[in-house]
């Protein structure tokens, strides 16, 4: 009886988790709306102009979306699976990247409100990036072939400001304060990078 509970619980979370990646498969395709009318939104290597060395993936759905809260609880399990650091810092570092991208789209729509969201998503993806640089140390000290995913981390870091300062132009003045309280978190959490040995 105990083991039957116990398939039937380990069954809801897998149905869960293909329901929430099967959501936001159909649901990542945002849609805008430009002139009262509804188009798909460009590829995303067309949505955010990067630096030339580093692409931030596609954000997927936007953190003013309804839909939001799964995607969140997504990440939350896949995290909590992940025991490897190395293979923690390439998340880490993924969803850091996908949350500096949503928020630039919702930088990008002028609405005060969509950019206090966007204020706060992005000090969510600096807390990934900083749990990313954590989790480098903790692999590094372990003998882990950092290489690959260390250069990633510095190209992101520089990304990440460049994007954010090209972005402040966007933001309402009133907001300028904060976002420049991010971008220099973002300078400091490039730092760290750069200092770990």
């Amino acid at each position: 009886m105990i083991q039957m509970d116990m398939k039937y619980k380990l069954f809801i979370i897998v149905l869960c988790m293909v329901f929430v990646l099967s959501v936001t498969t159909v649901y990542s395709a945002q849609e805008t709306e430009t002139n009262g009318e509804m188009t798909l939104s460009p590829s995303p290597a067309m949505t955010i102009t990067p630096t030339p060395d580093y692409l931030l993936p596609y954000p997927g759905i936007l953190p003013d979306s309804p839909l939001y809260g799964f995607k969140t609880l997504r990440d939350k399990i896949v995290s909590i699976m992940i025991g490897d650091p190395l293979k923690k810092a390439e998340f880490d570092l993924l969803q850091a990247d996908k949350r500096i991208g949503a928020a630039l789209q919702l930088l990008k729509t002028g609405n005060k409100e969509k950019q206090l969201v966007a204020l706060s998503t992005i000090s969510k993806g600096q807390n990934y990036y900083e749990e990313a640089i954590e989790k480098l140390a903790e692999a590094r000290k372990q003998g882990t072939g950092v290489t690959i995913i260390d250069t990633n981390m510095k190209r992101a870091g520089a990304t990440h400001i460049y994007l954010l300062q090209q972005a402040k132009k966007s933001v309402a003045k009133q907001l300028h304060p904060e976002m420049d309280q991010l971008i220099q978190r973002s300078i400091s959490l490039r730092n760290r990078v750069k200092e770990t040995k």
